[in-house]
């Protein structure tokens, strides 16, 4: 299908740093999610690995960074006891064990968490991750989004079929005509709680999917309805 238009239904995000424990969710196929949205980021040695944050602090394990530490060391790490006891051992996956093992019906959104422009593996990163996805996503449903502009260019230039969403914290920063000088991006999406209904109608009259994230309260799930947001997405918790 490769298309999220007109469901207007949740997905499940893997935020505050839950990636592994949305992925286990997923896995058992206990989660009331139509979709289930993921971070990848590269480890020091360079292996794609599916965590929010960008560091360890979250769990307990100290400031370091995922790029810092290789794949093996961050595999044996325990994610789950700083949430709760029924989750001690949770660890974090990687690309290829979410792509080999979750259900082939469950669509995925995969933002991917670069650094900026100047960082050396930048390329590295993104060419790993299509790689990736082009081995092993199949017939699945797959999007993949970013903060990023550049990043979603690069995806485009790879492979034009993929759907690239743009994530956007400050939508009065969008120049006016972006989107209609960009008809490869797929959708746009932004935090329920800054859009406006005039964003929301720029993005729908460019023909596009207007998506949220954050949207976890009543207050947000009715300003979504109000605003007829295409995509509704929920934290993890």
């Amino acid at each position: 299908m490769n298309s999220l238009t007109g469901r207007r239904e949740f997905l499940s995000r893997a935020g505050s740093g839950l990636g592994s424990l949305a992925l286990a969710s997923m896995l058992a196929d206990e989660s009331p999610a139509d979709a289930i949205e993921l971070d990848v980021q590269f480890s020091a040695d360079e292996v794609l690995m599916v965590c929010h944050d960008r560091n360890l602090r979250r769990y307990g394990l100290g400031g370091q960074r995922i790029r810092e530490c290789k794949a093996a060391d961050l595999q044996d790490l325990d994610l789950g006891s700083w949430f709760h006891e029924d989750f001690s051992g949770a660890r974090m996956p990687t690309l290829t064990e979410v792509l080999e093992h979750c259900a082939a019906s469950m669509p995925l959104m995969l933002e991917l968490k670069v650094r900026d422009e100047q960082d050396p593996r930048r390329t590295t990163f993104i060419e790993a991750f299509m790689a990736e996805i082009h081995h092993l996503h199949g017939p699945r449903d797959l999007f993949v989004l970013s903060f990023d502009l550049t990043v979603l260019e690069h995806v485009h230039t790879i492979n034009e079929d993929v759907h690239c969403i743009l994530n956007v914290k400050d939508y009065s920063k969008v120049p006016v005509n972006f989107l209609q000088d960009r008809p490869w991006l797929y959708g746009v999406d932004t935090k329920i709680r800054v859009l406006t209904e005039d964003f929301a109608n720029q993005i729908r009259d460019a023909g596009r999917v207007c998506l949220t994230y954050t949207c976890d309260t009543e207050e947000d799930f009715q300003k979504a309805m109000a605003l007829q947001v295409d995509v509704r997405s929920r934290t993890h918790e």
